[in-house]
């Protein structure tokens, strides 16, 4: 009651913040750290009740901003109109964030991680993601959650390692641009959160109403037009010289500009210490007797490793790759279940494998899929339509699948390694593939939807590795100095 009391005292403040939060709706904290190189007032862009906002900050979060405009709108070309609203609204999402997070914080308000996860992908999926262009169907206009799984995957760390050089670099952007609608969504909810609170709060009270009755008692017809100025030809107007410069007179302050400074900086790179070696290689030392004593893999590995866990069974060339210590794959082909190597160093890394186990199993499967609505009664006969054939169940896929893209092809998803398939959408999913009978249907039930899965064909079968990995880079930081400045 204390802070509702506090609430209510300062409602003027408050809807004024409510304002400038529901305006920061563009872009998230994308950069949020900045640079500490520049210390001086000079390279301020924005100053939020004491906090600072850099220049280069700002005009990153801006730029960031602009590739999301193209991105969505398919407009490569903005105009100057177009540049100054994208940069009103990152500096309004700027202010809004310090101002909002203040309070947010001082109410005891937040927004976990796991509900940022459910806004993503759970039942009541957040505004941000419902209203990008990124995941609506082209056809018909409506959000597609399959088209933003398979975004979800096209982008996830592991699976940007196996790209080419250019697709990489298309997917890290890719990444980039979600982690901002990430910070979207979190500050989208804790606006929401913030602003039902407020509106508990505040009541009218008797002569406010009063006052609204009388107002709706009265009307009025009016008739409006305007035109914006920048649309008017230079022609109508005539400035003379006297008016500028009693323009310039009455506003020299705005005409100011700070002293320029020529900046010439040094950067010194700073090598690991002989201690930050030695606390490197005990880490993954450790990690090493805990495989051997059977401690769970997928917990040492989260514990000690630069890398995330993987639990699959792949071919020994998936880890003849830059992303795997070659020794170690070498040593794991010739080696028994439950062998783990010594730690080795190669490449400023320290690693560290275990064989999980082994099996002979199709390197790749061709797969087609049909997605239905949890709970729907016509699932058990669609499945038993689909078990005519290829051709039936590319017809069922194509009348009554809700994965629009993979349905309008017959169901088909392509060719998918036990890697891809567990990055498409979930353990379960994959696990159900290479399951399953080349030839014969299966279903199952998942957080996404009821599946109907048919492996059409499969490669030969290959050896295939189930392999724990465990690997600790020792980096190497760029540190900048200001050694001289001048006017």
């Amino acid at each position: 009651m204390a802070t509702l009391e506090k609430i209510r005292n300062r409602a003027g403040l408050l809807v004024i913040i409510i304002g400038l939060a529901l305006l920061a709706f563009l872009m998230g904290d994308f950069l949020r750290q900045g640079t500490t190189l520049f210390r001086d007032s000079q390279m301020n862009a924005i100053v939020v009740d004491g906090e600072v906002v850099k220049i280069n900050e700002y005009e990153a979060r801006v730029n960031q901003a602009q590739e999301l405009y193209r991105m969505q709108s398919g407009n490569n070309n903005l105009s100057d109109v177009e540049m100054n609203q994208l940069r009103n609204q990152v500096y309004t999402s700027i202010v809004s964030e310090h101002v909002l997070d203040a309070k947010t914080k001082q109410l005891g308000i937040s927004v976990s991680p796991a509900e940022v996860f459910d806004l993503v992908q759970g039942d009541f999926i957040s505004p941000v993601v419902m209203n990008s262009p990124l995941f609506v169907d082209g056809q018909t206009g409506v959000f597609d959650k399959v088209a933003l799984l398979n975004f979800l995957k096209g982008i996830d760390p592991k699976q940007i390692n196996s790209y080419g050089p250019a697709e990489r670099d298309q997917a890290l952007e890719l990444r980039n641009i979600w982690i901002a609608m990430e910070n979207n969504i979190h500050d989208f909810r804790l606006n929401e959160k913030y602003t039902n609170l407020i509106s508990k709060a505040m009541v009218a009270n008797k002569l406010e109403i009063e006052d609204y009755v009388a107002a709706g008692r009265t009307t009025a017809d009016l008739a409006l037009v305007s035109r914006a100025a920048m649309t008017a030809p230079d022609s109508i107007a005539t400035v003379t010289d006297a008016a500028l410069k009693a323009f310039y007179d009455g506003h020299k302050e705005a005409f100011k500009t700070d002293e320029g400074r020529t900046v010439d900086v040094v950067y010194a790179t700073i090598a690991p210490s002989q201690a930050d070696i030695d606390a490197t290689f005990q880490d993954v030392e450790t990690a090493r007797r805990e495989l051997i004593e059977g401690v769970n893999a997928n917990d040492v590995i989260s514990e000690f490793s630069d890398e995330q866990a993987f639990d699959a069974y792949l071919p020994l060339s998936f880890f003849r790759n830059a992303f795997f210590n070659s020794t170690l794959a070498d040593e794991l082909a010739a080696a028994e279940p439950g062998h783990v190597t010594d730690v080795n160093f190669s490449d400023n890394t320290y690693s560290v494998a275990k064989l999980l186990g082994t099996k002979v199993a199709p390197d790749s499967l061709l797969v087609r899929h049909i997605l239905l609505q949890p709970g729907d009664a016509a699932i058990d006969s669609l499945f038993n339509a689909a078990k005519g054939g290829i051709e039936a169940f590319s017809n069922v896929a194509v009348n009554h699948s809700l994965d629009n893209r993979s349905g309008a092809n017959g169901g088909e998803l392509g060719w998918f390694t036990e890697f891809s398939a567990g990055r498409f959408i979930s353990p379960e999913f994959r696990d159900a593939i290479f399951s399953a009978t080349v030839g014969t249907p299966v279903k199952f039930t998942s957080q996404y939807g009821a599946h109907i899965l048919l492996v059409e064909k499969a490669t030969a079968p290959v050896k295939k590795y189930n392999v724990a990995y465990v690997t600790k880079k020792l980096l190497q930081v760029r540190e900048p100095s200001v050694i001289s400045t001048t006017k």
